[in-house]
């Protein structure tokens, strides 16, 4: 039975004795660092269930643009969507570009087989689209992980500081 208490205990100094919003040195980050960060649950439960339709459009058109939402109570909420979307572009920057380069080289090469008989602006064509695919591809999730980054900073300005 000492056992089990030194192991609660320990488990109890680690993680802290509240973990939902404790401020306290070494436990969890305060409830609205998660929101900021768009952390489940509590950045789903704030965007979901305390924000009316409205309010969530604008908030999502904001951070499409890279800009700060006009409300100040609804500052943490969209730094943390637009934190998520940071993290969903990288992610599909990481997966999605060497997937897409791969695929336009094996359908290039196909296409280009000396043994395929097809015209020749055919083949003229798909060149041209491999070659947008694999110059400008990449700068689309770029971008959009850039305008994110942006709106992330911006509404980080116009949320009250934590304390």
């Amino acid at each position: 039975m000492p056992a089990f208490r030194s192991v609660v205990s320990v488990l109890v100094s680690f993680v802290g004795e509240n973990s939902l919003g404790s401020t306290s040195p070494g436990t969890t980050a305060p409830m609205d660092d998660r929101i900021r960060q768009g952390r489940n649950p509590e950045w789903r439960h704030a965007y979901e269930d305390r924000l009316r339709a409205d309010a969530r459009t604008s908030i999502r058109r904001a951070v499409h643009r890279g800009q700060s939402v006009s409300d100040p109570d609804e500052a943490a909420i969209a730094a943390g969507l637009a934190r998520r979307d940071q993290r969903t572009f990288r992610r599909h920057g990481f997966i999605l570009l060497p997937l897409q380069v791969g695929v336009a080289s094996v359908w290039l090469l196909w296409m280009l087989d000396p043994q395929r008989r097809v015209p020749v602006a055919f083949l003229w064509l798909w060149a041209a689209i491999w070659i947008a695919l694999v110059t400008v591809g990449p700068f689309v999730p770029w971008r959009r992980f850039r305008t994110a980054r942006r709106a992330a900073q911006a509404n980080d300005r116009g949320c009250p500081p934590i304390e």
